[in-house]
């Protein structure tokens, strides 16, 4: 079951990238923060769950300032390139688990 709540999860992440019209610094902010933060990595296979906390360290490199939190901070110190890097692993990662849950009703 752990592997189908991040499947949807990753889903809604990604498809919030996709479709937003907000820069790739907030549209990576905003797929942490609303929907990677409540996976846990404990329920994905150990490599996923390698990816997901790979992802989660470089969300977590600032501590919080002001009324934004340690993600937001994190994330206004990277670069545009550094945004697009952990938007690929986003979907990388979405893509991964989407094709193992069990739970996948189309192939």
């Amino acid at each position: 079951m752990q592997i189908s709540y991040a499947r949807e999860k990753l889903h809604s992440a990604v498809t919030g990238m996709a479709v937003s019209a907000n820069s790739i610094e907030r549209r990576v902010c905003d797929a942490y923060i609303y929907d990677l933060i409540h996976i846990r990595p404990a329920g994905l296979p150990p490599e996923m769950s390698a990816e997901l906390t790979e992802i989660a360290a470089v969300m977590s490199t600032r501590q919080a300032f002001g009324d934004k939190g340690g993600a937001w901070a994190s994330c206004s110190k990277l670069s545009d390139d550094d945004d697009c890097d952990v938007a690929r692993k986003i979907v990388d990662l979405w893509e991964r688990v989407d094709s193992s849950d069990p739970m996948r009703t189309w192939n």
